[in-house]
C-alpha cells in the first residue's frame, strides 16, 4: 500500500490504537478489511485531460468491469503496458504516456478492480496479475513492461507465470514482503498484534502464507530480461531498500536511484522519463 494516506487513514490512526487494545482479533480483521481496500484519491488536472484523449475498452473478472485504455496510433512502432501502484491508477505517469506516444508507442493500462474508475472495493495482487495476463492476450507481444509501487508485485507475479514483454521498469516496488506490512501499520497506527491478525486471516482465507506473495518469492521464477529499477531516496511510503533488495535478486538489472522525488512524482520527472525512454531504446545485447 504505498499511496498519499487518505483523509480516511488520518481518523483511523487517531482510533485503532483503541481498538487494539479492548479487540485485538476484531482490529486483526479490521485490519485485514482496510489492507485490501484501496480509498480512491481524486484525480489530479493533468490526469483528466490525457484520458479524455484516450480510447476505452473493457476488461472483466468475475462480475466487475475493469475499465482499460490505450493512446497512440493503430499501427505503433512497439507497444508499452503500464501497471499502477495501491489506490492509483493508469493516468498518473501522464508525462511518461505522452512521451511513449511520441516515440511511436502505443501505450495501455488499467484501473484494478476498485481503482479509478473500474467497478468493486476490495482486490489483491492475483487479481491484478489475472488481469495483465487478459490485457496480454488481447493486444499480444508487449515491448515495454513499466510498473509503478505495488504495480511491481503484480508485474513480478505475471511475469513468474508466463507474461511476455522484452523489456520490463519498475519505479518504487515495494519487495520485502515484511516491510509491506510495516508501512502499512505505519499508515494505521497499528502494532504487530494486528499486523500478525492480518497475516492469520490471510491465510486462513486464501490458504497461502502472506509472506509468499512478495517480490522476493517470485523473483526466482521472473525471466531474465532487460530490466530497469527505479527508486528514490526520500521515498517515505515505500523505502529505497526494497529495490536494493530486488537489485539483489536480479543482478542482471540496471538500478538508478534518485533525490527528492518521493513515491510518487517520480513517475512524472523528466529525467526519470528521459531514463525509461533511454533504456527501451538500448538493444537488448547491450544490457544482458
Amino acid at each position: 500500500m504505498a499511496q498519499s494516506t487518505p483523509l480516511p487513514f488520518l481518523l483511523i490512526q487517531k482510533t485503532f490504537p483503541i481498538l487494539e487494545k479492548i479487540a485485538p482479533r476484531l482490529a486483526g480483521k479490521f485490519g485485514k478489511f482496510l489492507f485490501f481496500r484501496p480509498f480512491p484519491t481524486p484525480l489530479r488536472k493533468e490526469e483528466k485531460a490525457i484520458l479524455e484523449k484516450a480510447e476505452r475498452f473493457q476488461l472483466r473478472i468475475d462480475t466487475r468491469n475493469i475499465e482499460a485504455y490505450s493512446w497512440g496510433t493503430e499501427n505503433p512502432n512497439k507497444v508499452a503496458v503500464f501497471m499502477h501502484g495501491w489506490a492509483g491508477r493508469t493516468a498518473q505517469p501522464n508525462h511518461l504516456i505522452k512521451k511513449l506516444v511520441d516515440q511511436g508507442y502505443k501505450v495501455y493500462g488499467f484501473d484494478a478492480p476498485g481503482h479509478g474508475a473500474s467497478d468493486g472495493k476490495r482486490t489483491q495482487g492475483f487479481e491484478f496479475a489475472e488481469l495483465l495476463a487478459q490485457l496480454q492476450s488481447k493486444i499480444g507481444p508487449v515491448d515495454l513492461l513499466v510498473s509503478h509501487s505495488f504495480g511491481s508485485i503484480a508485474c513480478s507475479l505475471a511475469l513468474s507465470q508466463g507474461f511476455k514483454t522484452e523489456k520490463y521498469v519498475s519505479i518504487s516496488a515495494p519487495v520485502i514482503n515484511s516491510d509491506v506490512l510495516v508501512q502499512f501499520a505505519k499508515m494505521i497506527n497499528a502494532t504487530r498484534i494486528t499486523t500478525q491478525g492480518i497475516e492469520d486471516l490471510v491465510l486462513e482465507e486464501y490458504g497461502f502464507p502472506f509472506h509468499s506473495v512478495s517480490i522476493e518469492s517470485f523473483a526466482p521464477k521472473m525471466p531474465i530480461i532487460p530490466t530497469l529499477l527505479i527508486h528514490d531516496k526520500n521515498d517515505k511510503k515505500v523505502p529505497w531498500f526494497n529495490s536494493e533488495r530486488m537489485h539483489e535478486l536480479l543482478p542482471h538489472a540496471e538500478f538508478i536511484s534518485t533525490e527528492g522525488l518521493g513515491h510518487n512524482r517520480i513517475m512524472n520527472d523528466p529525467e526519470v522519463i528521459e531514463d525509461i525512454l533511454e533504456f527501451a531504446q538500448v538493444r537488448e545485447t547491450e544490457i544482458v
